[in-house]
């Protein structure tokens, strides 16, 4: 078992490109499903993800991430402020494992179009 943490990724950091541009290293990478959290893409936001009983979403597992790099992604996800890190669990070929992901900052991304309407 490595020391290091799996990171699941939905959105532009399935790009090994921008991961390379990001940390200067390749990631042994697998394709995964986020169990028990639903995808949200709105138009002007970026992509997230929000916990969602019995819903998935597909993406890949980075393996041994190590800290340099993990803080790499928290500048780019822009932690604490659009996105917080949290612990999840995703399913891959060889069954279901623990990984890190990047969920919705409560708050700060809207989980609906804003369609500037005062209603409910």
């Amino acid at each position: 078992m490595s020391a290091f943490p799996s990171l699941f990724v939905y959105g532009t950091l399935r790009d090994a490109n921008l991961v390379y541009q990001l940390t200067g290293k390749s990631f042994r990478s697998e394709e995964a499903w986020l169990l028990d959290y639903e995808r949200h893409e709105l138009p002007h936001t970026y992509p997230f993800v929000t916990a969602s009983p019995g819903k998935c979403v597909r993406g890949l597992i980075l393996y041994d991430v190590d800290q340099e790099s993990l803080t790499a992604f928290d500048r780019y996800e822009c932690r604490g402020v659009l996105y917080d890190r949290v612990t999840a669990r995703a399913k891959t070929r060889n069954g279901v494992q623990e990984v890190l992901v990047y969920v919705r900052c409560k708050d700060r991304l809207p989980l609906r179009e804003q369609d500037g309407s005062d209603g409910p």
